[in-house]
């Protein structure tokens, strides 16, 4: 079952099944309690969100009217909102109300958004409106549900839909439509569903027992007894509640994994033959594929206990039938009208209603769509099922009944929010699969859906600094390879081809209209990629990001643009030995090419996806909206540096060792803006080299930041944007030997902070953030690891500066201090906020953080950091500065040593590494 949890201003959406996820808590028993939850993601598109007009497209939230004022038709002054169309579209009849609804109101804020819009967008009438801003929300809705689908392995299209809330039955038959889900039950009780629930709830009482050993050591005997322990305490617990015995079960399950991963599956407790089966089937299921030579874990044994509800469920309250007409008789929906109208309460078990239909209930209203029928069932719950849809029609809610030859700016709306959700759901199936701690934990990867000619369309809200420079990227891609052709997939860490540093590794797939084995090769009409941290790619140190790097070379190994898939076969192989045979090859070249196949099979489903939308639209239609889309992002760009100051702007700060980063900001014409970085230092001879794709990245950034807004991530944004980036440290001229062109690994990590915090500078609207990603980077000859680390980001007018932060051009996380001290030879001893770090003004800087580490064998350590002096991350407006980071190191022996930003240094068991992250600046005087 997914659930559709649609209340006053949001929707939430959940898949419920046995796989729950697990928080804990301690007892006066010493027995883990866990407490059964359920992974939810939360829309703006209740009932109560505002619908609006940016200038450029209709909005659906994230804005929200609450509950006051509330909707137009509550009558007191509030915004159009989701509540006041199904009104007006006589989806949610005025008698539903227990209070007198203005239906005046509604038609004004409708008439006065249609001013606005005006000859900006065709749409001509207020029901067409209407109609346009429910599409945007079903796609918005739908989209959270294929998110949380395909994060527990399940297909959407296999679920039934279950709806929450008095407003989930007016756009649940729509949703499934858009999700080619098929059935969909509706409760009598739906107004009250998850309170109902949490009263009828079962009684249940869980615990865990850690076990971490490799299935081959399991004793299962010992783990039997120890089962049977926990299972008596929980019983005695449940009977200590009054719940009679005979209306207790019980159940086992073992929490297991691949050795080597972090990601666990549950699995039934049986007999160890089956166990084994058990869990590579569902890990198969789950993930697309299974390692049956791999060996297994047990992580933990649970047990649960549970009360059955002896708690009826209360009768349905009788609604009296209601005579409905429509809101609106000039403004009925054409398509489905006229709707008949039932009451609940009157329904018969076995009754059967045809849509198009409005059946009434307290408080809840379902709408039965053309081509549903509902049944009633014995205790009132209606099964809503879909009708096969007749060759040559299409569902009235797929995005293909919309398409036409005239342009439909809902459509292309839509279609961003189509394209947005497939590349959600590949970082989904891309940290899932994948088995280092960078992807997996530290979510350290960006997946992203590009045009025919490699233009990006749209992303996932992954990583800032990988997902403005991918499309150069792509385009390397089809200038290497002119004849791509279905079946192949390709692979480059060229840092001078679109790439950002060589531990950045992009997989990128094409997609054709003819699916593989077709004899017509055409070009590709579309391609996805993703752009994947790893923890290691050979070089001089562990990490791949020596701070003793001069060129490329020394950083780790240069895979020039290359098929990973040619024609459907595999060269992997071929990968693997040029990463074997490197003068520095990679630590740990198995976790390398497991990242890589789940990058692989991240872009396997996008494209599926990308095919299964064009099964709807159509690619010639697909192609037309993504032109619009990026005229669209183009458009609000232009719209908004033409409401700016003409005045010329400039802006200098400085890297550690002196480097200038200058910025010169000027208006050529109205609606657009030449950013020049004319007086950025020369070359560097160590690796604080950026490239032009790291550089468009940030201005991309800035310039969503500087909007405000949800503004789409396309490249559509620098079609405004002149970028003059003369030779130098922002633009470093490759050798012809790529392993000899000049090193880069800081200018991804370091100088690219440093250019967002000058742009912002420029602007005047942010002061500095920590200014670093705070590199840590250690390891031996059997493995490397690598995390970024959080800080201070600045403030801005009216508003504080956030504490402990990855900020601006990293978007990933932390690692995990359980995955951090199982997986690597280390101690997490201090992990706090460094007060009073945060520049001082009227509005703070944020804190940085103190990290201190412990190491428990000899490693090689590599810092690169930036902020450690003498340039402090500056205050705007009269704020001060942040505190400037620090890098202390205790040796076993007692000694204290402060070391520069950047250092490589061999650490002996017992050392101890603290890092202080710098504080953000303030802005304004206090």
């Amino acid at each position: 079952l997914i659930g559709l949890d649609m209340g006053g201003t949001s929707t939430d959406v959940s898949r419920i099944g046995p796989d729950h996820q697990l928080q804990y808590e301690s007892t006066k028993a010493g027995v883990r309690i866990l407490t059964p939850t359920l992974p939810i993601e939360t829309v703006a598109s209740g009932g109560g969100s505002i619908c609006w007009f940016d200038g450029v497209a209709l909005r659906v939230g994230p804005q929200s009217a609450g509950a006051s004022p509330g909707p137009a038709c509550y009558g007191r002054g509030g915004p159009l909102t989701i509540t006041d169309l199904n009104v007006f579209l006589g989806r949610l009849p005025v008698e539903q109300f227990q209070f007198p609804i203005d239906l005046g109101a509604i038609e004004q804020r409708l008439n006065e958004l249609l001013h606005q819009i005006n000859e900006l967008l065709p749409i001509a009438s207020a029901t067409q409106l209407a109609e346009g801003f429910r599409r945007l929300a079903n796609e918005q809705m739908s989209g959270a549900v294929r998110t949380v689908s395909v994060a527990q392995g399940v297909d959407p299209r296999t679920a039934t839909l279950v709806g929450f809330g008095g407003a989930a039955g007016q756009h649940i038959c729509e949703i499934a439509e858009l999700l080619g889900v098929s059935q969909v039950i509706d409760s009598a009780e739906a107004g009250l569903l998850s309170a109902l629930g949490m009263g009828l709830a079962d009684l249940r009482r869980d615990s865990v027992i850690p076990i971490y050993q490799p299935l081959d050591d399991f004793d299962w005997s010992a783990c039997e007894h120890q089962l049977h322990q926990q299972t008596e305490l929980l019983l005695q617990g449940l009977l200590e509640l009054g719940v009679p015995m005979q209306q207790i079960d019980s159940s086992s399950w073992l929490e297991m994994r691949y050795s080597g991963t972090d990601a666990t599956l549950t699995i039934p407790w049986n007999d160890r033959g089956q166990i084994e089966t058990a869990f590579h089937h569902e890990h198969q299921r789950r993930y697309g594929y299974a390692r049956p030579h791999r060996q297994l874990e047990i992580v933990s044994l649970r047990s649960e206990c549970r009360g059955l509800s002896a708690h009826p469920l209360p009768e349905a309250k009788r609604v009296a039938a209601l005579e409905v007409t429509a809101t609106f008789a000039e403004e009925i929906p054409p398509l489905n009208s006229p709707r008949r109208t039932f009451a609940r309460a009157s329904l018969k078990p076995g009754q059967v209603i045809q849509g198009p239909a409005i059946v009434l209930n307290e408080g809840s209203t379902l709408v039965i769509e053309h081509n549903w029928t509902a049944a009633c069932l014995s205790d009132g719950t209606l099964e809503l099922n879909r009708q096969v849809v007749a060759a040559g029609h299409t569902d009235k809610a797929d995005l293909a009944s919309h398409a036409a030859s005239s342009f439909d700016p809902v459509l292309r709306d839509c279609l961003a929010q189509r394209l947005s959700t497939i590349a959600t759901q590949m970082g989904v199936v891309l940290q899932q699969t994948a088995v280092s701690v960078n992807v997996k934990q530290r979510r350290d990867y960006s997946c992203a859906v590009f045009n025919g000619a490699g233009q990006l369309l749209a992303n996932a809200p992954h990583v800032p600094v990988h997902l403005g420079a991918m499309g150069q990227t792509v385009r390397a891609i089809q200038h290497a390879f002119p004849s791509i052709s279905p079946g192949d997939c390709f692979i480059t860490n060229d840092p001078y081809r679109g790439g950002s540093h060589l531990p950045d590794v992009t997989v990128i797939t094409p997609v054709f209209a003819q699916q593989h084995g077709t004899t017509q090769v055409v070009a590709p009409v579309m391609f996805v990629a993703n752009r994947a941290h790893h923890a290691d790619i050979g070089g001089v140190t562990p990490g791949s990001m020596s701070v003793v790097a001069t060129r490329l070379g020394d950083e780790g190994v240069v895979i020039a643009p290359r098929y990973l898939i040619e024609h459907g076969e595999d060269r992997t192989e071929e990968l693997r030995q040029l990463l074997l045979n490197s003068p520095f090859p990679p630590r740990n070249i198995a976790e390398n090419l497991a990242d890589v196949a789940a990058q692989q099979a991240a872009n396997e489903l996008g494209v599926a996806l990308l095919h299964d939308l064009a099964e709807s639209l159509g690619w010639e239609t697909i192609g037309e909206y993504a032109e619009h889309l990026m005229a669209a992002a183009s458009q609000r760009v232009s719209q908004f540096l033409s409401k700016l100051p003409q005045t010329p702007l400039a802006f200098t700060d400085y890297l550690d060792d002196g480097s200038p980063i200058c910025v010169n900001i000027h208006f050529p014409q109205l609606g657009s803006v030449c950013i020049d970085f004319w007086g950025t230092a020369d070359i560097s001879p160590t690796n604080y080299n950026a490239n032009p794709s790291i550089v468009t990245a940030a201005v991309m950034y800035v310039m969503r930041c500087l909007i405000a807004d949800e503004l789409p991530l396309n490249e559509g944004v620098l079609r405004s944007v002149e970028l003059r980036i003369p030779p130098g440290l922002l633009n470093p001229p490759p050798a012809l030997d790529p392993a000899r062109s000049p090193a880069v690994a800081a200018g991804n990590v370091e100088t690219s902070q440093r250019v967002v915090d000058v742009l912002l500078g420029a602007w005047g609207v942010a002061a500095a953030s920590q200014g670093t990603m705070n590199n840590l980077l250690f390891g031996n000859r059997r493995f490397g690891f690598y995390e970024t680390i959080c800080g201070g980001a600045g403030a801005i007018p009216g508003c504080d500066g956030a504490s402990g932060v990855h900020t601006h051009m990293t978007n990933t996380r932390l690692t995990d201090p359980e995955i951090l001290e199982s997986r690597y030879p280390v101690r997490l001893l201090n992990f706090c906020l460094r007060s009073g770090s945060g520049g001082s003004g009227r509005w703070r800087g944020g804190e940085g953080i103190i990290r201190e580490l412990e190491f428990l064998e000899p490693v090689e350590l590599s810092l690169l950091t930036s902020r450690r002096g003498p340039y402090a991350p500056f205050g705007l407006a009269g704020g001060q500065s942040g505190a400037l980071g620090e890098n202390i190191l205790l040796r076993v022996d007692g000694t204290r040593i402060i070391l520069d930003s950047c250092c490589h240094l061999h650490l002996e068991c017992g050392d101890r590494l603290e890092i202080k992250t710098p504080g953000g600046g303030g802005f304004a005087s206090g």
